[in-house]
Formats: C-alpha cells, sequence, structure tokens
C-alpha cells in the first residue's frame, strides 16, 4: 500500500520537489504513488517568477505593478494537475530568493542606488501578489490548495526576534506580514489556505513569539 493511500482519511502526505526531480521518471513514479501534496523547492519564489529583464528594462511601466513570468512554475502546475496531486505554493513573500533590484528605485541593479519607499514596496507587494494568485487560478483552478504567504520572518535570538536584515522588514517594517496575508486573502480564491512558514519552529521561544507577533494578528483579522 502506498503512503497516501494508507493516510488518505487522515492527512496529505507531502514532499518538496525541485528540477531534476521533474526530469527522473523514477522520481515522477515515486512521487505519484506515495504523495497527495508537493511544494515546489525553489522555482515558484520570487526570483524566478519576477521578470527581470522587463523590469529593470522598463521600469517606469514596471515601477508599481512589477512583470512576471511563469515558465519555472508551469512545470509544477502541469505535473500536479495531469496527476491530481495537490500543490503548496511556496513562497510568496521572502527577504531571501528576492532580488535586490526589486527593492530598488526604478529596479536599479547598482547596489548604490536608493532603496524604494514603503509605498511604492507596499504597491509592488500586492501586485505581485495579485498576479501570480490570477495567474494560477486562472489557468490552473484548483491545483494550489495552499499558499506559503510568508517565510522566515523570525530570528531565534531571544533578545530581538525579528528578522532586520529582511528588506521587507527594513522599507515596511513588521507590519509587512499583515499587508501581505492581507492581499493574499484579497486575491486568493475561496477555500486556498493561507500560511505563515517558519523553520526551528520546535524552539519553545521562536514558536511562542511567532504565535504572539505573527499569528495572534493574522487570526484577530481572519486572515489564517
Amino acid at each position: 500500500m502506498s503512503l497516501k493511500k494508507a493516510y488518505e482519511n487522515d492527512f496529505f502526505i507531502g514532499t518538496s520537489v525541485n528540477r531534476w526531480n521533474m526530469k527522473s521518471d523514477k522520481a515522477k513514479e515515486e512521487l505519484v504513488k506515495h504523495y497527495s501534496s508537493m511544494t515546489a523547492e525553489n522555482d515558484m519564489k520570487p526570483m524566478y517568477i519576477l521578470d527581470e529583464q522587463a523590469n529593470t528594462e522598463n521600469p517606469e511601466k514596471y515601477n508599481t505593478n512589477p512583470a512576471v513570468h511563469f515558465e519555472t512554475a508551469i512545470p509544477y502546475l502541469e505535473f500536479a494537475k495531469q496527476n491530481g496531486i495537490a500543490l503548496r505554493g511556496h513562497t510568496l513573500v521572502w527577504h531571501n530568493q528576492t532580488p535586490f533590484w526589486f527593492f530598488k528605485e526604478n529596479y536599479s541593479k547598482d547596489m548604490e542606488a536608493p532603496w524604494a519607499d514603503k509605498e511604492t514596496m507596499l504597491a509592488r507587494m500586492e501586485s505581485y501578489i495579485k498576479s501570480v494568485l490570477e495567474f494560477v487560478q486562472t489557468e490552473y483552478p484548483g491545483v494550489i490548495y495552499a499558499w506559503d504567504v510568508v517565510n522566515e520572518a523570525m530570528e531565534e535570538e531571544e533578545e530581538d526576534c525579528w528578522r532586520k536584515k529582511s528588506l521587507w522588514y527594513k522599507i515596511v517594517g513588521e507590519e509587512f506580514i499583515l499587508h501581505a496575508f492581507r492581499f493574499a486573502r484579497k486575491y486568493a480564491a475561496e477555500g486556498v489556505r493561507l500560511f505563515y512558514n517558519d523553520y526551528n519552529t520546535f524552539q519553545p521561544f521562536k514558536c511562542g513569539k511567532i504565535c504572539e507577533l505573527v499569528l495572534e494578528p493574522l487570526m484577530k483579522e481572519k486572515l489564517v
């Protein structure tokens, strides 16, 4: 009996998948046999979805409406659709694997160029989330059942738990998480679940701070 069959009445059996798995017949065979949920390891993160050439070459056009493309995401969406596997979207907002130019005025690739202001970054955030959700929900309705909206915004140090090196934190402040979930809830299809994702959440201090500073505000607004 397969794993997903053994637990089909209890919960999803999930795994992360990368582009090399997508090229392996054996890996795909095992994925279809044992797993009811899959997550793209990297290829649906902002660095792969944002269209660097379009944005940096025509910043006036895309200043608050960043151009996107989905070449790296489509193989996972197609595979999930064809094989009846639920896909978890990962991830919409993250300090890492989001290109630095996305945070610059005029999408400048010059490290010395000024950072975009808070208003601009919130507009870019909303447009990006809207574009991604509308694409997958129009082209692949029902395939994505959940999104990791914000990823790894908390540190493990007891005195300073916010990940302050994050450009989202530096420009927008800690409320960037609330904004991200508000935008995701605004554009997500009915029934799509929204999650905050982090690592080492077994550590009591980190778990407690995530509950207090992230989850409680989200639950108060009924965003999760």
